[in-house]
């Protein structure tokens, strides 16, 4: 494979293992779980400061939907490296937290969308 779909099949790598619980659990946690989701919410709170209310629903649908997939891939990675034994569960957990934040969050902002 060559020029485009070789690029999208190497950039898409990563997530693809973390997806189906074949990366390490320390890397989806970091990188998917905290940097990723945490990139997101900030670019979040910068549009509703803002007043983009396009670009803040947008995001709003984004960071529910990255926050899912964050979620699986976690729990997925983790119940692949439960020999990791409490961090394991200390993950799954965290990402559950993280989920009713992120799904707290957005039903407020979706609320003060609609005023």
């Amino acid at each position: 494979m060559t020029g485009w779909p070789a690029l999208a099949s190497t950039a898409i790598a990563p997530q693809l293992r973390a997806w189906r619980g074949q990366a390490p659990l320390a890397e989806v946690f970091w990188v998917h779980g905290v940097l990723h989701s945490l990139t997101l919410a900030l670019i979040l709170l910068a549009t509703i400061q803002a007043g983009l209310q396009w670009a803040t629903a947008a995001l709003l649908l984004l960071l529910v939907a990255y926050t899912a997939f964050a979620v699986v891939a976690i729990w997925r990675c983790a119940e692949r490296q439960k020999a990791g034994g409490d961090w394991s569960l200390i993950a799954q957990a965290l990402s559950i937290a993280w989920m009713v934040n992120v799904l707290l969050l957005t039903g407020a902002a979706a609320l003060s969308l609609l005023v």
